[in-house]
This record gives structure tokens, C-alpha cells and sequence, in this order.
């Protein structure tokens, strides 16, 4: 009942100092017509200060409240403090708020609620959407072609002298092969025999081993030394000296089956002097045809083998050369290992042989010719253009290698140059700008000719993000 009586006498005393600020001959009249001065009237709402007013009394009543009851009040501070964010093209927050109709009790939560959602749509708006900004350019080819020379000393591409480095690759590779014999050759046993020579001359005569005698055109050798004796004379008779030798047939074969009473000639000694004569036939004289491993064949398998080689080792230069180009008239191949399983004319069916060839050549980089060749392209660039590396292209046509080892050939270097655009500058221009408004920035730039807009976590595909950080630029040539 107290707080009451005191609030009245509160209000009452509020009363009477608005009235005691009007003269006191002031009519009732007059005072109808006197415009008051009240807190709405100066900006504030009359809400607003009776509300003040009443929730300081409500808190001293809860204070002395709780002084009697012997609880004091418990006040947690409860702080809010937002990320701060600046940003430039939005009004002014102060601005926005004065224009505002004045508000009524509880309407400040929703207010700030308002603001703190709109805040962080704008962060959204400002972080998330993503332009990739395909540029179309118009590119130009630049060609220029000249003789070089290929130094395997040098170490580096001279542009002034036309020399450029060559690297020898060498690579041993080896094989093995099995291939079909094709020799054929007679084999088999010589004709053997017992002869009687017959010297007719007075002096005795020895006949070494090896001494041949032929008989029907079969050659006969004899398989020891012969000693003979002289002849001896008579009246009106002579007798001839005579020994027995064993024969053999020179060649194999039936042809030395010769038959009994055969007549004999020497090579070196004329009929009438010494002749022989077989009692009885040869014999054991037999041969057949048989298939043997000849020179053809070893041979044969030495270059199948090597021409197999010869690719798997111009493979292995290329990898081991890094990419670089081996120049085909350069290489050289050597056959450092032989091995087969059958000697020369051994008779068999197969031949299996084991070859090693090394192989050697020479190799250049394309990178030292577009370095030999590219002061000359750059010359022929327009101004604002540059060369794409990634686009040049090398040919290298009529490679000669002279008696002196002097490697000459002839090198094209095809270049593509782009417009050079500052990436990080454009992105500054097309920051915030409408589609159609980033056409005309782009189409101002020097070999623009196009461009293509694709967008991501943007709510507006008619417009480029805010922040230059989110839009990607790639450059195409069209």
C-alpha cells in the first residue's frame, strides 16, 4: 500500500509542475489554445519514460524484496559481440535506423533479430558465391624454321651458333631363339681293301702313307707306309717287285665298293713304272643324306635375333632418353654375344642360339631447339602477345650424318601466341559487375574476343561475386 501511495504522489507532483509552468492569468481559454510541450512532441515516447520509471520501482521493490527475505540478487553479465564487417556498398546502419518509425514496447529484439539476419545474408552474399570467367582469346601462329648442327661435346643450346647438344644413349639387350636347321650333308663310312703294287722298274721304291691311287675315277689312299722291291730281270723275263697295302676310299660312300682285279694308277708315278691291282672287292663303302646346322643357319638366327633386338633396345633409348628424339641414322648395333647349342655342321633338326646386341645413337631434346629457335620466333610476336609454351610444336626433317660423324638437320619451331592478360587486375574489374557490364570490360581488353560466365552457390547468375578472391579466370583460345 505504501509503493502505491508513493507513486501517486509521484504522478501528482509531475501534474503540478506542468501546471505551475503556465502564468497564472491564464485563463481557460487561453489555455485551450496553447499547444503543450509533451515528451512525444520532442521525440520520445511517453511509453518509453513511464516505463523506465516503472521498472526501476519494480527493481527496488524486488531489492528490498530480497533484502528482507535475506536473498541478494544474482545478475550474470551476458555479453553479445558480432564479428565485425565492413561493408562498403551497403547504406549506412545509423542512416537506416533514424528513418524507422518509433517503436513500440518489445520491439527492439525484433529489430536487432532483423539486422543480425540481414548481416549475415550479406556475409553469405559476400563469401559464398563462386564465377569461373572463361576467357575466349584470339590467338596467332609464329613459325620459323633453320639448319642446325648437332655437337654430342656441347652441353647447352647456342642460338648464335645454331648448335645444339646430342647425347649418346647405348643399351645392351639380350635374346634367345630357337629356329629350324636347313643344312643337309652326306654322311657314312669310306670303302676299305688290300691292293698288290707292282714295281717294274730295277730299283726298289717306298710309298709314304697318304699316297693316292684311283681306280674307275674313286680315289684310294694308302693307311701306312709301303716299301717295294726292285724288279728283277731274266733272260727273256722280268720279274716284278711286289708288296701288300691296305687302302682307303678318300671319300664315303658305295662308289669305293670297288670289285675284285681292279686295275690301280698312282698319282705321282707313271703305270708303266708302279701299278696295283685288288684280289678281292671292297667293302663297307656307305653314306646317307642327313640335315646339319651350316653357316646359313647360324647366320639366320643372328639377324632374326637382331632385328627383334634392335627394336627392344631403340625402346629402352627412348626411355632412358627422357622423351628426347633418337635420330634413326645414327644408330649402330653390334652383336657382342653369340652362343648356340650345335656346332657347324653337326647333324640336328634345331638350333637354339643366345644373342646379345648393344646398341647405340644419338638424341636431342626438343627443349634445346625451341631454345636454338626462339629468339627468332619472338622477333615475329605482335606487341601485347606472348608465346604458350605448352603449344609449340617441334619438326625436325632431313638428318644427315657426314663421313666426319657431323650431324646436320633441319628444325621448325611452330609457336601460338596469346594476348597477355593480367588475371588478378581483370578480376578487380569484374568484381560486383552485371554479365552484360563484364562483357564490355573483357571485350576492351587487347585479343578478347569472348568470354563464358558459370556460376556456383550464387542466388544471381546475372551478376559476378562481390569479393574478386571468388571468381576463377581461365583463358581459351578460340
Amino acid at each position: 500500500m505504501d509503493d502505491e501511495i508513493d507513486e501517486d504522489e509521484e504522478a501528482s507532483e509531475e501534474e503540478g509542475i506542468v501546471h505551475d509552468e503556465l502564468p497564472d492569468t491564464a485563463t481557460r481559454d487561453e489555455l485551450s489554445n496553447v499547444e503543450l510541450v509533451t515528451p512525444e512532441s520532442l521525440g520520445f515516447r511517453r511509453e518509453d519514460v513511464l516505463e523506465s520509471k516503472s521498472v526501476e520501482r519494480q527493481k527496488g521493490t524486488e531489492n528490498h524484496a530480497s533484502v528482507k527475505s535475506g536473498k541478494m540478487p544474482i545478475s550474470l553479465p551476458i555479453k553479445l559481440s558480432l564479428p565485425h564487417i565492413s561493408f562498403d556498398k551497403l547504406p549506412n546502419i545509423r542512416e537506416l535506423f533514424s528513418r524507422l518509425p518509433p517503436m513500440r514496447r518489445g520491439g527492439a529484439p525484433i529489430i536487432i533479430g532483423v539486422v543480425v539476419l540481414l548481416i549475415i545474408l550479406a556475409s553469405l552474399y559476400y563469401t559464398l558465391p563462386r564465377a569461373t570467367v572463361t576467357v575466349l582469346v584470339a590467338s596467332q601462329s609464329v613459325d620459323e624454321s633453320t639448319s642446325l648442327t648437332v655437337d654430342p661435346a656441347a652441353t647447352v643450346a647456342d642460338a648464335s651458333s645454331k648448335i645444339i647438344p646430342g647425347r649418346t644413349q647405348e643399351q645392351s639387350v639380350s635374346g634367345e631363339k630357337t629356329i629350324a636347321v636347313s643344312g643337309k650333308k652326306n654322311v657314312g663310312d669310306p670303302a676299305k681293301g688290300t691292293v698288290t703294287i707292282y714295281n717294274k722298274v730295277t730299283s726298289g721304291r717306298t710309298f709314304p702313307k697318304g699316297t693316292v691311287l684311283t681306280t674307275g675315277g674313286v680315289a684310294f689312299t694308302l693307311d701306312s707306309d709301303v716299301s717295294v722291291a726292285s724288279a728283277s730281270e731274266s733272260i727273256g723275263s722280268i720279274t716284278f717287285g711286289k708288296a701288300n697295302a691296305s687302302v682307303t676310299a678318300r671319300d664315303i660312300g658305295p662308289n669305293g665298293n670297288v670289285s675284285a682285279s681292279s686295275e690301280f694308277s698312282f698319282s705321282t708315278v707313271s703305270s708303266s713304272q708302279v701299278s696295283a691291282r685288288n684280289e678281292t672287292a671292297f667293302t663297307g663303302g656307305t653314306s646317307k643324306q642327313v640335315t646339319v646346322v651350316s653357316r646359313a643357319d647360324q647366320d639366320g638366327l643372328v639377324k632374326a635375333l637382331t632385328d627383334e633386338l634392335v627394336g627392344q633396345a631403340k625402346e629402352r633409348l627412348l626411355s632412358v632418353a627422357g622423351g628426347e628424339r633418337l635420330i634413326d641414322t645414327t644408330i649402330k648395333t653390334e652383336v657382342s654375344e653369340k652362343v648356340f647349342d650345335a656346332e657347324l655342321d653337326e647333324e640336328a633338326s634345331q638350333l637354339h642360339g643366345k644373342v646379345t646386341v648393344k646398341v647405340t645413337g644419338i638424341s636431342i631434346a626438343d627443349s634445346d631447339i625451341n631454345a636454338a629457335l626462339a629468339p627468332l620466333v619472338e622477333e615475329k610476336i605482335p606487341s601485347g602477345y606472348q608465346i604458350a609454351p605448352e603449344q609449340t610444336k617441334v619438326d625436325v626433317s632431313q638428318v644427315s650424318v657426314k663421313k666426319d660423324g657431323t650431324i646436320t638437320l633441319n628444325a621448325k619451331l611452330t609457336a601460338v601466341s596469346l594476348p597477355e592478360v593480367d588475371e588478378e587486375e581483370l578480376k578487380k574489374k569484374l568484381a560486383g559487375q552485371g554479365v552484360d557490364k563484364a562483357l564490355e570490360i573483357l571485350k576492351e581488353t587487347r585479343g578478347v574476343s569472348g568470354a563464358e560466365f558459370r556460376f556456383a552457390f550464387s542466388p544471381l547468375h546475372s551478376r559476378l561475386p562481390l569479393s574478386s578472391n571468388n571468381i576463377t579466370i581461365t583463358v581459351m583460345v578460340q
